[in-house]
């Protein structure tokens, strides 16, 4: 998470990129207590988080250890904790920005390694996801939504990494998707296929940026321009509106600013604002009794 924030602010004189750099680091950390937490449950059930003591039998056909609640708990802790790290709804914010660093690094976190260790995550505990069907269901469901959310928004971007950015989401969240219904092989190839692709893309993209211009250049200029396809069957109005949600990211970035982040902050000012009352308190009693102490000597 370390390296990945680095070389997101790798330009650290651009605001930008130190920002983006700061909600990916964020977005790492919070889901991080879902894996945490997890290896908290899965210590308290077997006395251990070695993943020996959760599966037996060899993958992709291990039993789970647990027991059903045990299970699920589980499923759901490290669901949430490979949600951040695939850049899957609700904290896809993250993996687009992460676009700021140099393209080297976008091929190789984002279109290799990183976007794809939740997914190596949920494939080395799928066992718990079978002992808890629940907890697949909500993965597949969430990887779904991911994909269908990253297609929509990725058609509106007008620059060439934003667009691998959430392609990278989409097929991410397809994995996550055929993980959370059982698939076990099936994602494992669907990983290496799309981690060499899109890390082959992403490293391609600015020479393919530069043949568009040569191309222009040598044609006297931009010869057609791009075009965005909607389905031809829906009216369009309906074809508007989905554009312009589109435009806003389904409006993700404002429901979960005002749904989790604003609460969340109202909460911690108020915890702050005790804590600094009762610091004050001690502080007062402790400078009267030290007053005391003075008077009486």
């Amino acid at each position: 998470g370390v390296s990945s924030t680095l070389l997101i602010g790798f330009f650290h004189e651009r605001t930008n990129a130190v920002d983006a750099a700061m909600r990916a680091f964020v977005t790492y950390r919070v889901c991080d207590v879902g894996l945490l937490a997890a290896l908290v449950v899965l210590h308290g059930a077997v006395g251990s988080g070695d993943i020996a003591r959760t599966v037996e039998g060899t993958w992709p056909q291990g039993t789970c250890l647990l027991d059903h609640r045990t299970a699920l708990a589980v499923g759901l802790l490290l669901a949430f904790a490979a949600l951040g790290k695939s850049g899957q709804l609700p904290f896809s914010g993250w993996l687009p920005r992460a676009m700021e660093g140099p393209t080297p690094s976008s091929a190789i976190f984002y279109g290799a390694l990183s976007i794809h260790a939740g997914a190596y995550l949920m494939l080395r505990y799928g066992a718990v996801l079978d002992a808890a069907p629940a907890a697949g269901w909500v993965l597949a469901g969430i990887g779904i939504a991911t994909a269908l959310h990253a297609t929509l928004v990725g058609r509106t971007q007008t620059d060439l990494k934003s667009m691998l950015a959430y392609a990278s989401m989409a097929q991410a969240g397809l994995i996550l998707a055929e993980i959370g219904l059982g698939l076990r092989v099936i994602p494992l190839l669907h990983v290496i296929g799309h981690a060499t692709l899109r890390s082959l893309q992403f490293l391609r993209a600015p020479s393919a940026l530069r043949d568009r211009h040569e191309l222009a250049s040598a044609l006297g200029g931009h010869h057609g321009h791009g075009s965005t396809e909607w389905p031809a069957w829906l009216p369009p109005r309906a074809r508007h509106a989905l554009y312009r949600a589109s435009l806003d990211r389904g409006w993700s970035e404002a429901i979960l600013l005002h749904v989790v982040v604003d609460p969340a902050l109202r909460v911690l000012r108020s915890i702050a604002a005790i804590e600094a009352r009762w610091r004050a308190i001690l502080e007062g009693s402790t400078r009267g009794t030290g007053t005391e102490g003075r008077r009486h000597g």
